[in-house]
């Protein structure tokens, strides 16, 4: 895996699909408004609405080289401001 970020993962939350990405100095998550995709094909689908976090994460390449443990407690603190009504919302342009 040496060299080959980004960190991916897709899941479910309360019937969304979510999806993580960890690359360069940043990671993002997505939670998207359309309980009808499936996980596996985001980001491919395009821009959609839905729910976001993005958050800076160390220095260039650090981010692609985050391991499943760093990244499930950031997903899991998401998926509670999520459920907290906490994160915000995006339209497609």
């Amino acid at each position: 895996m040496a060299g080959q970020g980004p960190l991916q993962g897709s899941g479910w939350v309360d019937g969304f699909p979510w999806y993580l990405r960890a690359r360069g100095s940043s990671w993002s998550l997505e939670i998207v408004d359309d309980k009808d995709i499936d996980p596996e094909q985001l980001p491919c689908v395009g821009v959609l609405s839905g729910w976001l976090v993005e958050e800076d994460y160390g220095t260039w390449p650090e981010a692609g080289y985050m391991t499943p443990m760093t990244a499930w407690p950031l997903i899991e603190k998401c998926i509670e401001k999520f459920r907290a009504g906490q994160l915000p919302y995006i339209f497609p342009e």
